[in-house]
């Protein structure tokens, strides 16, 4: 037995027999839901919103939604296998997905709309969304100080910060470890260099606090005066004209949700479209490459051996041979040419040239030139006379 084997031995408590069999009989009657109906209860427990997820679990009123839509299709595509009626539930459930979240959007922007047009409300919201930014300050300093800086209600959560820092150095006279460390993330000091202390706030004196937190409440104070006001009352007139909502949180992680749910809804209405085609074609319900179900009256296998058996059909077979094949030719051996005589070839004479007539007396006379050969000729004679003329101009000169 080793030293640690004994240390570890001598620091664990004791426990009864009786102690472990009581807590054994105590586990045996937390074991949670055994009956269909408490499991399914116990798995809304967990219900939001019913956007995502595999549609087990949804509220009523979606389950009904998605009852009839799937009827309707049923009625519709007359499915003949398992996988086309599995997609007619994802039909049902992207296009039930897709209509809830489309007027979920519309209520968004006609409720921002409706706050944008009160300013206490307005103001609210924007504290709101100021005290989310600012809890975040500890995981990325500079991006959280920068986007605070930008809004009116953030520049004034820093502000707030800042007073707090200066009525502390009035009180106390310096900053604890909490307090310096604040102030570094509120100055955008990145969280890995907080531990070397590069700003050396340690050896501050109360003077140098106080002057940077002055420097930075008047910074603050000029910033929010001079552009967030206004910037602040223009985003609330766009909020009253039901825009402005598009980059807020929850405007996007709703977008995310309708998206998901829209090509749920596409890929399988293309799908069934494409299974529609064929059987009107006569070539019978089809099933895709990546189906790995053959057997469509048998239990559907787990994902794991679905992928498995799509890879082993995705791999190459050999194309069959043909039933009736051509026959093979078989060429003869090459053999080379065997030497004939030597053939001599008469040398063809060199051609004579043929006499060139003498000139004569009279000259030949020129056609008459076109009428762009002419302008071509005209074009010339200027630029040798300008030519000449610079020339000349040049001689002059010197």
């Amino acid at each position: 037995m080793s030293l640690d084997d004994v240390v570890v031995a001598a620091e664990a408590p004791t426990v009864s027999p009786a102690r472990v069999r009581a807590n054994q009989r105590n586990a045996q009657l937390s074991t949670g839901p055994k009956t269909p109906r408490g499991k399914a209860r116990s798995r809304e427990n967990g219900l939001k919103h019913g956007l995502s997820g595999a549609g087990i679990v949804m509220p009523p009123e979606m389950r009904e939604e998605v009852d009839r839509l799937i009827a309707r299709y049923t009625e519709q595509f007359q499915p003949a296998t398992n996988r086309e009626r599995d997609l007619i539930e994802e039909r049902a459930l992207g296009l039930m997905r897709t209509r809830v979240a489309w007027n979920t959007e519309t209520f968004f922007g006609l409720n921002w709309s409706d706050r944008a047009q009160c300013p206490n409300m307005w103001d609210a919201d924007r504290r709101a969304d100021a005290e989310d930014l600012g809890a975040r300050l500890a995981k990325r300093p500079g991006v959280v100080v920068a986007r605070l800086e930008g809004t009116l209600h953030g520049a004034r959560w820093l502000r707030e910060r800042w007073l707090y820092l200066d009525e502390t150095v009035d009180q106390n006279g310096t900053w604890d470890e909490s307090q310096r460390l604040l102030a570094a993330r509120l100055l955008g000091v990145p969280e890995e260099f907080l531990e070397r202390d590069p700003m050396k706030m340690s050896t501050w004196t109360a003077a140098e606090m106080k002057e940077t937190s002055r420097n930075q409440i008047e910074r603050l104070e000029t910033i929010e005066t001079d552009e967030l006001i206004d910037d602040d009352e223009s985003r609330r007139q766009m909020g009253v004209a039901g825009m402005g909502h598009y980059d807020s949180p929850a405007f996007l992680r709703l977008s995310r949700y309708y998206y998901q749910a829209h090509r749920q809804f596409e890929r399988a209405d293309q799908e069934l479209e494409r299974i529609r085609k064929r059987r009107e074609q006569g070539k019978g319900p089809s099933k895709p490459a990546y189906d790995p179900v053959v057997d469509d009256d048998a239990e559907p296998t787990t994902p794991k051996e679905q992928l498995a058996e799509a890879k082993d059909r995705a791999k190459w077979k050999p194309r069959p041979a043909p039933e009736s094949a051509p026959p093979l030719r078989i060429m003869a051996p090459y053999a080379p040419p065997t030497p004939g005589p030597v053939v001599e070839v008469p040398k063809s004479p060199k051609p004579v040239a043929a006499p060139v007539p003498p000139a004569s007396a009279t000259p030949k006379t020129n056609p008459e030139p076109t009428r762009d050969v002419a302008r071509a000729r005209e074009a010339a004679e200027k630029r040798a006379k300008r030519r000449s003329e610079r020339k000349s101009r040049k001689r002059n000169r010197a």
